[in-house]
């Protein structure tokens, strides 16, 4: 399995919805909120036992060859046994401008360039591989690892 991580508004989703395969781990967490019309952060939020227990227990069931992981996912559970993470880094000022206009639910309190600045050490830490966010190959070098690997 071939997780994408990084922080929030990073284009996970959008580069697999770009590479046409996989899952996207905070959409199925959705999908299972027990039929809540509730967005992610407000499950996020005011459910935080129920979300965390759906996060681990969707993403270690998954036989998904890939799968985009919300921004703070390997803070509360681990990746699956095997896992290649790759880091989808984004500097700062982009997604400073992204946060202003979307405001992450993990943001709530905390100032936007200490949240990067922590965040970033946790996905260096995690990481098996490093991509620029914003880089046109990640599609095609993605479907290549994802072939290596399987």
């Amino acid at each position: 399995m071939i997780l994408l991580y990084g922080h929030p508004r990073t284009g996970k989703s959008h580069l697999l919805q770009q590479i046409g395969l996989g899952q996207d781990l905070d959409a199925l967490i959705l999908q299972h909120a027990q039929g809540e019309q509730t967005s992610l952060k407000h499950f996020f939020l005011n459910f935080p036992e129920q979300f965390q227990f759906l996060e681990s227990h969707l993403l270690h069931q998954s036989t998904s060859k890939l799968m985009a992981l919300g921004g703070s996912t390997l803070l509360r559970t681990s990746a699956p046994k095997g896992a290649l993470i790759i880091y989808l880094y984004t500097p700062y000022a982009i997604l400073e401008k992204r946060w202003l206009t979307s405001k992450p639910a993990a943001l709530e309190h905390q100032s936007h360039q200490l949240f990067y600045e922590q965040r970033h050490l946790h996905y260096l830490k995690q990481a098996d591989l490093i991509l620029p966010s914003d880089s046109a190959w990640n599609v095609e070098n993605i479907k290549r690892i994802i072939r290596m690997k399987t």
